[in-house]
């Protein structure tokens, strides 16, 4: 069985110390995983622009942190990251996330972790969840009183049911939203799993540590920004 835990970023994230401080925290812990971190190089894409952006301008969250543009990048990935030919602004993030699934099925991976290198990962956790029981695994969140995997505190999805993601259409800026209608369109429901946790801003008590059984603590909260001492914060209550 091979696993990949796909770490969703950008650039100025690589750039900040976001990536170091879960190389130098969670991911001590990760021995023997395959993770990348995954990052757009700024390439434009157009697929259903004018629908993306109806959605965007539409959208009930308030994202000044988060960009709507990108150019591409000279970055230079480093052996744990990769490049992909796509935006890296969040309004595309979906094309990202398509990206990686396509990434994953040409190097034969049987289920993904998908993630964002804003969130904490407690990796023994993660790997003895039992995931491999499931098509597509996370902590729900509700749009028009449908059930959708949290991409903020990370969901698994299996090869039978990533398959279907690698050519689907996108036509919104949510990733986990598109993940979501996609494969309820093939049939494949969300298993719910309340260990994958959402935070509250700057209150990690309700991710990892010695005193619970969670998996997973988004730590980033829009409008405010993610700092990488917050992951160590994270890292310190776990105990680790």
């Amino acid at each position: 069985m091979k696993v990949l835990l796909a770490i969703a970023s950008w650039p100025p994230s690589a750039e900040n110390g976001d990536h170091q401080s879960s190389r130098d925290t969670w991911l001590t812990k990760a021995d023997g995983l395959d993770y990348r971190f995954f990052m757009g190089d700024g390439t434009p894409v157009h697929e259903n622009d004018d629908l993306i952006d109806v959605e965007w301008n539409n959208r009930p969250w308030n994202y000044r942190d988060k960009p709507s543009e990108s150019v591409l990048t000279s970055y230079i990935p480093k052996n744990d990251e990769v490049l992909l030919p796509v935006p890296y602004d969040f309004k595309h993030l979906p094309f990202k996330v398509r990206e990686i699934f396509r990434w994953a099925w040409e190097r034969g991976y049987d289920y993904v972790f998908k993630v964002d290198t804003d969130t904490y990962v407690d990796v023994p956790r993660l790997l003895e969840s039992g995931f491999q029981e499931f098509d597509y695994i996370g902590t729900p969140f509700y749009r028009d009183d449908l059930e959708y995997a949290s991409g903020g505190a990370g969901y698994w999805i299996s090869r039978k049911a990533f398959e279907f993601l690698l050519d689907a259409p996108i036509a919104i800026p949510w990733d986990d939203v598109w993940v979501g209608d996609r494969l309820r369109d093939k049939g494949i429901r969300l298993h719910v799993d309340w260990r994958y946790i959402v935070n509250t801003p700057h209150y990690f008590l309700t991710g990892p540590q010695s005193g619970n059984n969670a998996i997973t603590s988004h730590l980033g909260f829009s409008p405010e920004p993610f700092m990488p001492k917050d992951m160590f914060e994270a890292h310190r209550i776990r105990g680790l």
